[in-house]
């Protein structure tokens, strides 16, 4: 299978729209619609951007391996507890309203719980 066909099929496995996609990655809506017609191809930058958003490795999204289940490396930062990892991951998965409504509220309660506690 080509990107192309690769790109579409993830798209639509997690339902999300090619302008949803763009919005999300911050890419034109025409670079998407120009890479799923084949009109375009993605740098390598933008194809780990993908294979991230996807949760798939960059060979999948290539089409140089059939292995769905490979995926791409866990972002990982030194330092982070398990139950801090899980909070960045459970976040990734939020569109970008929803990350911004909730940073905003965490942010707001930390400020709360900061001024509360001097």
């Amino acid at each position: 299978m080509e990107f192309k066909d690769i790109l579409k099929q993830l798209r639509e496995e997690k339902s999300v729209s090619g302008k949803k996609l763009s919005v999300e990655l911050q890419f034109s809506p025409n670079l998407v619609y120009a890479w799923e017609k084949g009109r375009a191809q993605p740098n390598i930058e933008t194809l780990i951007k993908l294979a991230e958003y996807f949760d798939v490795s960059v060979d999948y999204l290539i089409g140089a391996t059939d292995d769905f289940n490979t995926t791409a490396p866990a972002k990982s930062a030194p330092g982070l507890s398990k139950r801090e990892e899980e909070l960045l991951k459970a976040f990734d998965c939020l569109d970008v309203y929803q990350q911004d409504f909730f940073f905003n509220q965490i942010t707001a309660t930390a400020r709360e719980n900061t001024l509360i506690k001097k």
